[in-house]
């Protein structure tokens, strides 16, 4: 019972998970194993396979129990690394499973087995340090760090080697205190200075770790709320001229933009729209829109076509970010330029080529159904 609650209460401090575990088993023996819907599209094809391998097996009762084992030891060990790590545990297994399942069945139940032991070996190095007082921080940060990106990996024997370690360094420290208490009272004095220097120290390390775990979610934030990291517009437009039976005349204008976003170069943004209300003397504003983009990666260039360009510009950028719900939306205001890297229009139809040239700071606000202007 202690084993159990050292685990859940480190799991709770984890963060929110799956309240019946990761991979939940039927309550039958027909019934279909079910990935959670929290991480189930993380690995899509996992429940299928793992119903695949049940269904395959019968009525071999020994190759089942070694099936409800796996499971139920990766959902003991995996409440301890986080959702990210869940769901790239679950996409190694979905990886490994596949491997197996096309070199037969063989394979598959030893490839089952041999995983239901590594997860049953780190579970009870987890249960041995998380239940220990003297090991339970040190367990705590390692499963928060590389023990927790060996499981996600499947590299079940680093994991346990690590948490075998931790116990193994507790251990000499022990011996070492042991060996002295048996020396002088100078020496007692002694063990005494060295186990203060060691408490002292991994107060401090604790404390150094939760400062830079507050720096880092300090720093995210700002760059979450920071327009000149959401996105980097760059844009310029250029006329075309056309033809006619009377000579050359000013065709319309090509608008061409480069969209960055400087923080999401990994994970994208999504239901990006880029629009620009276009402002010109004596006239009423009017909107160009460019095609929207479901999937904006890293740096991406657009282009549209405008009849006019005036003499003003409002450019908004809408999208959501994938970890988030509610769009927001980004908007600067531009001047034109002239460029002096493309030779001057013809005679009486202007210049060939603008720069849109910011006039404010960008701003950032939740997207809402009111117009861009």
């Amino acid at each position: 019972m202690a084993a159990l609650l050292a685990l859940s209460s480190f799991a709770a401090a984890q963060g929110p998970s799956c309240d019946h575990g990761v991979i939940q088993l039927p309550l039958n023996v027909n019934g279909k194993i079910e990935i959670c819907s929290a991480l189930a599209a993380q690995a899509p094809a996992l429940s299928q396979q793992l119903s695949e391998v049940t269904k395959s097996l019968g009525a071999q009762q020994e190759e089942l129990k070694e099936i409800r084992r796996l499971i139920k030891g990766l959902n003991s060990v995996s409440e301890n690394i986080g959702n990210q790590r869940q769901g790239e545990l679950l996409r190694n297994l979905s990886s490994q499973l596949a491997v197996s399942q096309q070199a037969g069945p063989d394979q598959t139940k030893r490839q089952i087995s041999t995983l239901a032991d590594g997860f049953d070996s780190v579970k009870d190095e987890l249960v041995a340090t998380l239940t220990n007082k003297a090991t339970a921080d040190k367990a705590n940060a390692a499963v928060d760090g590389p023990v927790g990106d060996a499981i996600a990996k499947l590299d079940l024997a680093s994991a346990r080697d690590q948490l075998e370690d931790i116990r193994a360094q507790l251990k000499a420290i022990h011996t070492e205190v042991g060996e002295v208490k048996q020396t002088t009272t100078e020496t007692n004095e002694r063990t005494k200075d060295i186990q203060k220097t060691l408490d002292e120290a991994r107060a401090a390390e604790l404390q150094q770790s939760q400062q830079a775990m507050e720096q880092s979610k300090k720093f995210q934030e700002q760059l979450a709320n920071d327009p000149t990291k959401f996105v980097i517009i760059k844009m310029f437009a250029t006329r075309q001229y056309v033809r006619t039976n009377q000579g050359v005349a000013p065709g319309k204008w090509q608008i061409q933009a480069t969209v960055t976003s400087p923080t999401h170069f990994t994970d994208s943004l999504l239901d990006a729209d880029l629009e620009i209300v276009l402002k010109g003397s004596g006239k009423k504003p009017w909107q160009v829109s460019f095609p929207p983009r479901p999937v904006l990666s890293g740096s991406e260039n657009m282009s549209v076509m405008a009849d006019d360009i005036g003499d003003q510009a409002v450019v908004c950028f809408t999208a959501r970010d994938p970890k988030k719900t509610q769009p927001v939306r980004w908007r600067q205001s531009f001047t034109f330029e002239n460029s002096n890297l493309m030779p001057a229009g013809r005679s009486g139809y202007g210049p060939v080529m603008l720069n849109f040239v910011p006039a404010s700071q960008p701003t950032m606000a939740p997207a809402s159904d009111a117009p861009c202007q």
